[in-house]
C-alpha cells in the first residue's frame, strides 16, 4: 500500500506505509549507546559524538556520564581538550549489540 505525500519542494511521492513509520520510529537508549560507541572507536569529541549520533548537549551528557560511569567509555584529558574514547569493555559491548541488531534485522 502507498501513501501519497510531497515532500518539502512540492514535489509528489509516494512512499510504502510501512517504510513511512521506519523513517519516523524513535531509537531506543540501546542503540544510542551503540552509535556513541561506533563514533568512539576514534577518538572523538563531544561535538563531533553529538552531531554523528544526532544528539542534543544535554542528552550527550547524560549518555556519556552513563557510559562513563558503566565502563564502556572513557574520557581523555590532554588540557587542551577533551576526547572520548571507547574501552574494551565497550568495544565487547558493541560486537555483541551488533550481532543481536543483526538477528533482529536492524542489521549493522
Amino acid at each position: 500500500m502507498n501513501k501519497r505525500k510531497q515532500d518539502g519542494h512540492g514535489v509528489r511521492i509516494n512512499m510504502p506505509v510501512e517504510k513511512e513509520s521506519e523513517l519516523f520510529s524513535k531509537r531506543s537508549k540501546i542503540e544510542i549507546m551503540a552509535n556513541i560507541l561506533e563514533k568512539t572507536r576514534e577518538r572523538s569529541k563531544k561535538t563531533h559524538i553529538m552531531n554523528h549520533c544526532n544528539l542534543s548537549f544535554r542528552q550527550l551528557q547524560r549518555y556519556l556520564k552513563s557510559l562513563r560511569i558503566k565502563g564502556l567509555v572513557q574520557k581523555e584529558d590532554s588540557g587542551r581538550v577533551i576526547l572520548y574514547k571507547i574501552t574494551k569493555k565497550g568495544r565487547r559491548f558493541l560486537r555483541r549489540y551488533s550481532r543481536i541488531a543483526f538477528l533482529l534485522g536492524r542489521g549493522h
